[in-house]
């Protein structure tokens, strides 16, 4: 799993680093398709920490994904959804921001 929050880290924002081995947690997020055709389901998030080393400006999903830098004090300001923010709330490196894609 953690393989692939590094690739997903990669197509959706456009960042590359270190993953952690072992996720902060996971939560139930219900995923609306952009399609007329595909019906809303369910699906299991799991959030791996990632240490970002480097950023490139070109990315699979640049088109469809901004990608957006915080610091600790904004990102509880735009995080959606709340079972998201709980379990960031629980990573703490000290690292002075984190970075979200929208």
């Amino acid at each position: 799993m953690a393989g692939t929050a590094v690739t997903e880290a990669f197509e959706e924002a456009g960042v590359c680093g270190t993953v952690a081995p072992r996720p902060l947690g996971s939560y139930r997020h219900l995923k609306c398709g952009r399609g007329i055709l595909t019906l809303p389901r369910f699906v299991e998030v799991v959030l791996f920490p990632l240490e970002v080393e480097t950023q490139v400006d070109h990315w699979p999903e640049r088109g469809l994904r901004e990608r957006r830098w915080f610091n600790r004090n904004e990102v509880r300001y735009v995080i959606e959804p709340r079972p998201l923010w709980n379990l960031i709330s629980l990573f703490d490196t000290g690292l002075p921001a984190l970075a979200m894609n929208a």
